[in-house]
């Protein structure tokens, strides 16, 4: 997952994919996937997900546990009802 500034907002794409994540999502490189994200000091609030292979919208809150952990929570309405993805840096 690469996050982006475009003006006030930031922005999530995919940066890279494995051979698992198209197949079982739809995922492919490049795709824009994380909406309308504001940075609140200590992450990222008030963004949309879309669902890859679904199209269902979500919210979402992104926060940098590490240089190389990205930790997304995801969420339909009731922050409390939420999943939560860590996304890690490749080492290369």
């Amino acid at each position: 997952m690469e996050v982006y500034r475009s003006g006030d907002r930031y922005f999530g794409r995919i940066a890279d994919v494995s051979g698992k994540g198209r197949q079982q999502f739809g995922i492919v490189k490049n795709q824009l996937l994380i909406s309308n994200l504001s940075f609140n000091g200590t992450g990222w609030s008030g963004g949309k997900l879309v669902h890859p292979k679904t199209g269902d919208h979500f919210d979402v809150e992104l926060k940098l546990q590490d240089s190389r952990t990205l930790v997304a929570r995801v969420y339909k309405g009731c922050r409390w009802l939420h999943k939560e993805y860590t996304l890690t840096r490749s080492s290369s």
